[in-house]
């Protein structure tokens, strides 16, 4: 019974108790070396009980040998090529402790440091332009009638990092520099030109009153009517869009009023919407003639003599009531 306990103590202690594996005596397989992708070239022997594990390798030119402490599971699977990077050695093999793997294990590997290799790509995988997918090329194009498009730009590796201006748009050729910077720094120039193009606009006018009436439109062309002497009138107007605005122009110079109006006199009305586009409308000044004027003339002196007329009826009604009662 008390050697049963003490077998049973010992194996507590051994299962508690950490182990320091290191490399066992004896070459490396030399067909199962293989150069990871940090650049360190591995190993694989027996343990001396049936099983294998893997090591760093280090050479004498002749034989492969075990560096620094055992590694129980593959380093780098799906890699088997050996490029040749193993540390020298001058003995048979190697036995280093855990400390001589932590600091010297890089150094052992003819003095190189595992540096992981930065992405050198710099190429776009996708750019959108208001929902719709252009081709990538070195030198794009694209054509709107907005003032505004939005721009979405994907690297093809998602390390690399894109610049660029996405500004108002004007008339004609815009173009924009896209500079993708690779994870490693190399840099690309790529040149989007954004052709902005004049289209009929989507704002018009809903109400224009000039001068005493509402000028009636047909096909954004209208022709109105003033009296001989009639030079000046006033105006209003109601636009579709609040973002739009109405530039005015008389015989095609700009003006915010209309005054010395004359004969033939050419009024032009443009709408420009949120995006540049325009809507144009063009109003033709004539003189009433001379009945016409007549007519209105007299039509606003009955308006005006109206009131006295009705008073000086009143007025006399009055007085010959007055008689009727004295009678």
């Amino acid at each position: 019974m008390e050697r049963k306990s003490t077998v049973i103590i010992y194996l507590l202690l051994v299962m508690l108790l950490p182990i320091n594996v290191n490399a066992t005596g004896g070459g490396l397989r030399k067909n199962s070396l293989k150069t990871c992708p940090n650049g360190i070239t591995y190993g694989m022997h027996s343990d001396g009980h049936g099983g294998t594990h893997w090591h760093v390798a280090v050479t004498n030119e002749n034989n492969y040998f075990a560096d620094g402490d055992a590694i129980y599971s593959d380093p780098c699977p799906g890699y088997d090529k050996n490029q040749g990077t193993a540390g020298s050695t001058d003995g048979n093999n190697n036995t280093s402790t855990n400390n001589s793997v932590n600091n010297n294990s890089v150094q052992s590997n003819s003095g190189k440091e595992s540096i992981l290799e930065k992405s050198k790509d710099n190429s776009l995988k996708r750019i959108i332009i208001d929902d719709e997918e252009i081709e990538i090329s070195d030198n794009m194009r694209f054509e709107t009638n907005k003032k505004k498009v939005s721009i979405e730009i994907e690297t093809t590796d998602l390390n690399a990092k894109v610049n660029y201006e996405n500004k108002d748009l004007i008339s004609g050729e815009n173009i924009i520099s896209i500079i993708v910077t690779a994870e490693n720094g190399d840099k690309k120039d790529y040149t989007l030109t954004i052709n902005k193009i004049k289209s009929k606009g989507s704002a018009v006018i809903k109400n224009f009153v000039l001068g005493a009436g509402e000028v009636d439109f047909r096909d954004n062309k209208a022709t109105i009517t003033k009296l001989k002497n009639e030079s000046s009138l006033d105006y209003s107007y109601v636009l579709s869009d609040k973002n739009a605005k109405l530039i005015m122009y008389l015989n095609g110079e700009e003006t915010t009023e209309f005054k010395l109006l004359k004969e033939n006199d050419i009024i032009k009305l443009v709408v420009v919407d949120e995006n540049d586009n325009e809507n144009v409308y063009e109003i033709t000044v004539k003189n009433a003639s001379i009945i016409y004027s007549f007519l209105i003339y007299g039509l606003i002196a009955l308006i005006m003599l109206s009131p006295i007329v009705i008073i000086m009826v009143i007025i006399k009604k009055e007085k010959e009531k007055e008689k009727e009662i004295i009678s």
